[in-house]
């Protein structure tokens, strides 16, 4: 079980890592409010991912429920998606293409940084396939994956957090696109190594016991 949650955290953490709207966002409120006055922002992309990850959740329950065989094949599928995410991250981290420079954010209160990055977290679908492809692999097939699905998806939710409020310390210090584009780089190599732990078989149960 310590070597699923680390293959977990390790995977939820370096596909955070990648460049997107939510880091974007929280590298503009940094330069604006700091990353003590970011955490609004931040709050509300992380309440945008509960909404996403409760959707992942009542989707591949009901597609389980409904075709039990797919217990057995969401692993496979969900190394499918993370293999496109890992794609992804190449191509922007190679390529350049999708990092955009970061602008410093309007002064706004509070509650309204909360609002627009709930909105901006829930106007593209990249948290959805994210969350399906994670608790696909996780939760598995044996006894009690509804539970370990919903717990690992409130654990991704909580690993955002650090990482966002990195970016937002990075964005009150200092912005460097190249830097973004060399981090980037590192991340989607750790996944590819991090995935491919995940795909590993099992240990058997005499070696799991030690």
């Amino acid at each position: 079980m310590t070597f699923w949650v680390l293959a977990f955290v390790l995977v939820n953490v370096f596909l955070d890592l990648g460049p997107g709207r939510a880091v974007e966002r929280s590298v503009a409120e940094g330069m604006t409010h700091g990353w003590i006055g970011a955490q609004a922002a931040i709050l509300g992309v992380l309440a945008a991912d509960v909404v996403w990850c409760f959707l992942a959740v009542s989707a591949l329950f009901t597609a389980m429920v409904m075709l039990p065989p797919l217990l057995y094949w969401a692993k496979w599928i969900g190394l499918g998606l993370l293999l496109v995410l890992i794609a992804r991250s190449l191509r922007i981290a190679v390529m350049g293409r999708g990092v955009h420079p970061v602008e410093p954010a309007r002064p706004t209160s509070g509650w309204q940084a909360f609002r627009s990055a709930f909105v901006l977290q829930t106007g593209h679908p990249t948290p959805l396939i994210f969350f399906l492809a994670v608790l696909s692999v996780f939760a598995g097939s044996r006894i009690g994956w509804e539970t370990r699905m919903l717990d690992f998806g409130l654990l991704a939710v909580a690993l955002e957090w650090p990482v966002l409020t990195a970016y937002a310390f990075i964005g009150a210090a200092s912005a460097r696109p190249g830097a973004k584009s060399l981090g980037v780089t590192a991340a989607a190599l750790s996944l590819l190594v991090a995935t491919g732990l995940v795909a590993m078989p099992s240990p058997p149960p005499s070696l799991r016991q030690r």
